[in-house]
């Protein structure tokens, strides 16, 4: 009982949605789109605790998806 409450938590609204991780590949693209732009690190993860409320390394795929379009939108 006590797995399958620790469970449910990767699920609830906030928490990744529920998607998983970004994938190397996102994180890998999202750094070189920064770095191209003269972008920091620390610059990037203020951004997206702002937008999806988390830094760059644990965006969920579909938020690190949709930080990349917005990264190529600027």
């Amino acid at each position: 009982t006590n797995y399958q409450n620790n469970r449910s938590n990767y699920t609830k609204p906030g928490n990744g949605n529920g998607n998983g991780r970004l994938s190397s590949r996102q994180y890998k693209y999202i750094m070189r789109l920064a770095g191209e732009a003269g972008r920091s690190k620390a610059d990037l993860d203020q951004e997206t605790i702002q937008m999806f409320g988390s830094a760059v390394q644990f965006l969920s795929k579909s938020d690190a998806s949709a930080f990349i379009d917005h990264l190529l939108s600027k």
